[in-house]
């Protein structure tokens, strides 16, 4: 049915008509909210991916610290159920204090240069 309804929207409009609507108009043009609200999304994607890289290299050189071998894998069945999931805790506790750190400080960072609190 949504298709029908597409296809059906698609073939009684013209390409001019289709090319634009695509054009902005006055109520689309990116406002200051909206160019902060960009800026902020795209520097939360970049930290969110840096803090998951530094949480994984701090988790497995804390399991390092604390054991000769790698971390367990969830599907390795040659190590103990208490082994995998000591390790999936330190791993998950790692992963939220070094996130909750970045998304902290990115706050910080965004409300010193805007004067507004994040949303």
């Amino acid at each position: 049915m949504f298709k029908d309804c597409l296809f059906g929207y698609l073939n009684s409009r013209s390409l001019v008509t289709m090319t634009s609507s695509l054009i902005f108009t006055d109520r689309m043009v990116p406002t200051m909210a909206n160019r902060q609200n960009i800026a902020f999304k795209v520097l939360t994607t970049v930290v969110s991916v840096l803090s998951g890289l530094l949480a994984g290299a701090l988790s497995r050189r804390i399991w390092a610290w604390v054991g000769p071998t790698s971390p367990p894998a969830p599907k390795d069945l040659s190590r103990g159920i208490g082994e995998v999931l000591v390790a999936a805790a330190v791993q998950g506790a790692i992963f939220a204090l070094v996130q909750a750190s970045f998304d902290r400080a990115g706050a910080h960072a965004i409300t010193a240069v805007t004067d507004e609190a994040p949303a």
